[in-house]
């Protein structure tokens, strides 16, 4: 054979050799990526599906725990010890997990999932409007929607209904005193956030969080809340009774820009009105964050107290994070589930009990010597609170999820 056949010959099964070589690499690294995602994907959905590692044998209830006396101790050594039986719901009507917290989602979903037959409604904080009311923004990514979205809706009685939040929407400068303009922001408003409920998979409606919007201008937020919530309820109600939505409104306390008679004008068209029942304190006003007789009072504002079928429609929002106030009147830091802890370990103060709003309160000293006062929930607090809410058939709204304390739940 000619030198340069030999040649030619020699030079193809190189490079069959290095093709073969390559096309193997190449499918290794798939496998591995492919292993590696799947790893990942399994840690994800067990971390989101909560395992139980600390389940009792009984409940809070039968344990003492609900108690005026509670100690530093007992939190420490109770907190992430619940009821195996999670699947007993003890709240009747409308119980709605909020979840907030960018940072947290994991923690929120976690506690969700493990609760799942508590809750009628989960809404987690995915959507927020934007400063000039032009385009409605995802919080979380579409894939951590697309992922969490079928384990949230899970059990399938319960309703996926994301919140849509106003906070961020500059009203002084976007919201002028002219009705006109108001019809218009809350048409265009009512269109983008409907669109975005009919394009998120899994999504039974909507929870619109536009409580901010109310606190910030009197007259005028009221119409524009008005507006906006007859033009949701007009493009959620327009589809098959089959595929029709949820709409919920998260409304203030105490404000003069919603009040009993609008209240009346929007109940046929409200499925439920999610009333913001705590930040009663701040740093100006330091103490408890939804004194029990205040958020009774708020909703005696709202619907009145023999009016039992109009209260089924209404649902209290309770906090489960707690304030942390450094005296006098100084700087404000939330305290979350983790701080919590960290503070009782650290200090294992003394918890007294503030008998005329029904929480309780610790003080410590820190590093510098300042005197600092933390008003969080606890077990007998949030008893107080449940037994109240069902007496009069009002349903519960759970905020900061990722705060509560595992063996809270026990009483939902």
């Amino acid at each position: 054979m000619p030198a340069a056949g030999r040649h030619a010959r020699r030079h193809l099964a190189a490079r069959a050799a290095r093709w073969r070589a390559a096309r193997l690499a190449a499918v290794a690294l798939v496998g591995a990526a492919s292993a590696r995602a799947c790893w990942l994907c399994a840690l994800a959905l067990r971390e989101l599906r909560g395992t139980p590692a600390f389940a009792a044998n009984s409940s809070v209830v039968a344990r003492g725990l609900v108690t005026r006396r509670a100690t530093a101790a007992s939190i420490l050594q109770e907190h992430d010890r619940f009821f195996h039986s999670t699947g007993i719901k003890m709240t009747e009507g409308t119980a709605v997990a909020i979840l907030t917290g960018h940072r947290s989602w994991r923690e929120s979903f976690r506690v969700a999932r493990r609760n799942a037959a508590r809750f009628t409604h989960v809404a987690p904080a995915w959507f927020m409007i934007s400063a000039d009311g032009a385009a409605v923004h995802a919080t979380e990514s579409w894939a951590v929607r697309t992922l969490v979205a079928p384990l949230l809706r899970a059990p399938p009685a319960r309703a996926l209904t994301p919140v849509f939040s106003f906070r961020n929407l500059d009203f002084r400068r976007f919201l002028p005193a002219d009705n006109r303009t108001h019809d218009a922001l809350a048409e265009r408003l009512a269109g983008l956030v409907a669109r975005r409920c009919e394009r998120s998979w899994g999504c039974d409606g909507a929870l619109v969080d536009v409580h901010v919007a109310l606190h910030e201008r009197a007259s005028s937020a009221r119409h524009f809340a008005n507006t906006l919530v007859r033009a949701l309820a007009a493009h959620f109600h327009a589809a098959p009774p089959a595929h029709q939505r949820q709409l919920l409104v998260a409304v203030p306390a105490y404000s003069d820009s919603f009040r009993r008679e609008d209240v009346a004008e929007l109940h046929a068209l409200v499925d439920s009105f999610v009333v913001q029942t705590f930040g009663f304190s701040s740093a100006k006003r330091p103490g408890p964050d939804a004194p029990l007789p205040w958020m009774m009072h708020a909703l005696h504002g709202l619907v009145p107290a023999e009016d039992t079928a109009s209260a089924r429609k209404f649902v209290a929002s309770i906090r489960l994070g707690g304030s942390d106030f450094r005296e006098p009147k100084g700087m404000t830091r939330l305290c979350n589930r983790t701080r919590y802890l960290e503070l009782l370990r650290e200090h294992m103060p003394q918890l007294d009990w503030y008998a005329e709003a029904s929480e309780h309160v610790f003080a410590y000293v820190d590093e510098k010597n300042a005197t600092h006062s933390v008003y969080h929930p606890t077990l007998k607090s949030l008893h107080d609170r449940l037994g109240a809410l069902r007496s009069w058939g009002v349903g519960v709204a759970l905020d900061e999820l990722h705060c509560g304390l595992d063996y809270w739940f026990d009483l939902f």
